[in-house]
């Protein structure tokens, strides 16, 4: 079966427009990234005769500007993104860098590959539209479909609940950054470190609970968020008449919150917070809010919380 086929049968069962993938670290095999894209542009050309409606990425996990300009001079305009996969610490087993500490992540900010040029997840993505726009690719997609934890090795201290603080940690890091599309690996890895325990029937890790809050951000508009501590942080998400604020309490202490919102009025609908238990799998509990003359609360230590302000009036946010 071609890849032709392949988005013949897909379009047939009504999922035309879908997005597809073609080559995952593989460049090398081809000699490089120039000689990748002629042999990627020969299969997404008869892809789109087949769908002209469909979304093509390749992948490099290490893109800089000049990968990214060669692989877009030679691929006839037939890619729609850039995949690059990253991990944390950092992905593979490269000799060196040393594990990196449950410590250490407290005080990252903002979250990095270690690997890849210490990149940031916050940044990247814009980093790598903005070379796409330079090369005349306008509204270039980018992707990261395969985050996650590296080798359990590179890692140290991490208890169940603190591996699903860091990939919700990390998971807010691309919504910070604007990435189109992500997709964690994996969901079964191990006891602690995937989307789910084998070693406990498949129950989900504390991760589901942080991945739930954030999907309800989806399709909003993006809105910034200041705080005065470094280890506290996140974003808005406005949709229709309500707000959806995330924050992550990076740090071991409780933190006082006073939220000031522009606009208004507005209600408070409620708040939920993901915090550690005493054998670490984790809760998603109410997060009690008081109402001065500012919306006010405590964050638990290691936390990330969601807190849904409603709008008085009937009128829709922007």
């Amino acid at each position: 079966m071609t890849p032709r086929d392949l988005v013949a049968y897909v379009k047939n069962k009504g999922h035309g427009g879908a997005f597809w993938y073609i080559g995952n670290e593989d460049a090398h095999l081809y000699g490089g990234v120039a000689e990748y894209a002629k042999a990627f542009m020969k299969h997404a050309s008869a892809m789109k005769r087949e769908d002209p409606e469909i979304k093509i990425f390749w992948n490099l996990n290490n893109p800089d500007e000049q990968s990214i300009s060669t692989f877009l001079k030679e691929d006839g305009g037939a890619s729609d993104g850039l995949e690059t996969h990253g991990k944390w610490p950092y992905g593979g087993e490269p000799k060196d860098l040393e594990p990196r500490t449950f410590q250490q992540w407290l005080t990252e900010t903002p979250f990095r590959d270690q690997k890849n040029r210490n990149r940031e997840w916050r940044t990247a993505a814009g980093i790598y539209r903005a070379i796409a726009e330079k090369c005349g690719r306008t509204n270039y997609l980018i992707a990261n479909n395969e985050y996650g934890i590296g080798k359990g090795r590179n890692i140290k201290g991490f208890d169940r609940y603190g591996y699903g603080l860091l990939m919700t940690d990390m998971l807010q890091e691309h919504f910070l950054g604007n990435w189109d599309m992500t997709c964690f690996w994996d969901n079964i890895r191990g006891d602690k470190d995937g989307l789910m325990s084998s070693a406990n029937n498949y129950r989900l890790n504390p991760f589901h609970m942080g991945m739930d809050l954030l999907a309800d951000a989806q399709g909003g508009k993006m809105l910034g968020v200041e705080t005065d501590n470094p280890f506290v942080y996140g974003f808005g998400s406005a949709k229709e008449d309500r707000i959806l604020l995330y924050l992550i309490n990076k740090s071991r202490d409780t933190q006082k919150l006073g939220i000031v919102l522009t606009g208004g009025p507005f209600k408070r609908l409620g708040g939920k917070v993901m915090q550690d238990t005493a054998d670490h799998w984790g809760e998603l509990v109410d997060l009690p809010i008081c109402v001065t003359r500012t919306f006010e609360t405590t964050l638990p230590p290691l936390s990330f919380c969601q807190i849904v302000f409603k709008q008085e009036s009937n009128n829709h946010f922007p």
